[in-house]
């Protein structure tokens, strides 16, 4: 197959998937803009205390709340100057990008409950656990810095964004909100579903033995640690190498870490927690996960 037919192929197929994952998508938005809309800002600080609750509250808050790792560390920066404890606060980063009402129903959808079911439980598991090593760490300095240059272009959309919802109706506010939602969402999605069709056209068959366990876990790792992977995006290009061999820990850790981590974020964290407890946090992410990963495929194995 030449260049140019591959290309139209792919075209034609991503046009196909993004038609019948319209209405879905449609309705994960809404829900998305809702949460949006409803949940007051200062919500988000209060549940910020401190304390194993807190922290927990943390995981489930960002599973709540739709944001990506551009959006989310401004967020942190601005919580870690409020005042708000650093555990909850790096349960928070993890969490929010990893997971959303969006990618869990796009994950249903195109991959199916359960494998939901463990991507779910996952992020979450990791965001405590991040949380948990943070809070261990104990006292320590923290960078006290002014505003992050790397954030302050996302930190002023993001301010601008909501400073214009709490002036207008809620019905406005609502459809600013589904309309940023939206235009967030579909274009990662379009590219992941080209990617992933690609993949899947292309990626040579003598290529699934280094996606297998335990060698995927490892090759996930690789790629998905140093690099940014929309969660939404991730979740049909995991598809596609699901289908070429890789094995299910490996699919998860695409999955978390890609969103999670990427160098910038990692480099942004450090800054905000301090070095020792910056360290904890990508190593406690990592080897929770891997850890989490691993015990997958081996109890599907057994």
């Amino acid at each position: 197959m030449d260049i140019a037919s591959a290309l139209v192929l792919v075209l034609r197929q991503t046009g196909e998937q993004l038609a019948y994952l319209t209405p879905l998508l449609l309705v994960a938005s809404v829900v998305s803009a809702a949460i949006q809309v409803l949940v007051p800002s200062r919500v988000v600080s209060r549940v910020m205390g401190g304390g194993l609750r807190s922290i927990v509250l943390s995981s489930v808050l960002g599973l709540a709340i739709p944001l990506c790792s551009c959006t989310v560390l401004p967020i942190a920066s601005g919580l870690r100057r409020s005042g708000a404890s650093l555990a909850p606060i790096a349960t928070f980063v993890v969490s929010a990008p990893a997971i959303s009402p969006v990618s869990i129903a796009l994950s249903i959808a195109i991959l199916g409950p359960r494998f939901t079911a463990l991507y779910v439980a996952t992020a979450i598991a990791s965001s405590i656990a991040v949380g948990l090593a943070v809070r261990a760490v104990g006292a320590g300095s923290s960078l006290r810095l002014g505003p992050l240059a790397s954030d302050a272009h996302c930190h002023h959309c993001h301010h601008a964004i909501h400073s214009s919802m709490r002036k207008l109706s809620r019905a406005r506010a609502f459809a600013l909100a589904l309309a940023h939602t939206l235009g967030d969402v579909v274009p990662w999605i379009a590219l992941g579903l080209a990617v992933a069709n690609a993949i899947a056209l292309l990626l040579p068959s003598v290529a699934s033995r280094f996606l297998e366990f335990p060698m995927g876990v490892l090759v996930a790792l690789a790629i998905a640690a140093p690099l940014y992977i929309c969660s939404v995006g991730a979740i049909p290009m995991v598809h596609a190498l699901l289908a070429k061999g890789m094995c299910v820990g490996g699919a998860i850790v695409m999955l978390i870490l890609g969103p999670a981590t990427n160098a910038s974020s990692m480099i942004t964290m450090i800054r905000i927690l301090g070095a020792r407890r910056g360290a904890t946090y990508i190593a406690t992410l990592m080897a929770t996960t891997l850890a989490i990963a691993f015990g997958i495929d081996l109890a599907l194995r057994a």
